[in-house]
């Protein structure tokens, strides 16, 4: 695995990057650039006009590139003394050459509930050249390939196919840190 990484700008700060894993034929670039600000009780911290998201490429796979886009991110609990992250934004994973996309979108929580960190999505195919679709009510049932659901801090559902979700039929995914190495 070969990683390198260098800060391109001072002002506004952005970095580039750039990763790759030849034992498992894939690769990694992308340019970070994070704008944020107070807006009162919480820090927005969203993706700055130079940050373009993350590509990946799957080698053994046709080269297919992904492009991942950042959601916005919000740093709260700053008035009560428990620091919490929450996303309430949309990104996308769009592919060019396999003409599939994901619309990601994760929910927006209440301001005095605990976060319960969800997030659903669906992956669609799409016309690059003419891409409409930005929300998930904008994509018919019949154009759904597959859906995603879960927790983001947690565990994440993946069914194949356009009908509902239905999580006794779905593939978990699960999305926690070890407790024990302190990640």
């Amino acid at each position: 695995m070969s990683y390198v990484t260098e800060q391109t700008s001072h002002h506004p700060p952005v970095s580039a990057w750039w990763f790759e894993c030849a034992e498992k034929g894939i690769s990694g670039y992308g340019f970070d650039q994070i704008s944020a600000n107070f807006t009162g009780t919480r820090v927005r911290i969203a993706p700055g006009e130079h940050n373009k998201g993350i590509f990946l490429t799957l080698h053994k796979h046709n080269n297919e590139e992904y492009n991942f886009t950042h959601p916005t991110a919000h740093l709260g609990g700053l008035l009560k003394g428990s620091l919490s992250i929450t996303v309430a934004d949309v990104c996308y994973i769009t592919c060019p050459q396999s003409g599939l996309k994901v619309i990601m979108e994760y929910v927006e929580e209440g301001w005095l509930g605990k976060a319960k960190n969800l997030m659903k999505g669906v992956i669609i195919r799409y016309d690059p050249n003419n891409d409409n679709r930005l929300k998930i009510k904008d994509v018919k049932d019949d154009e759904v390939v597959g859906r995603v659901e879960g927790s983001w801090h947690e565990q994440i559902h993946f069914t194949l196919g356009s009908k509902s979700f239905d999580k006794s039929v779905c593939i978990p995914i699960r999305l926690t840190f070890s407790q024990r190495d302190g990640r």
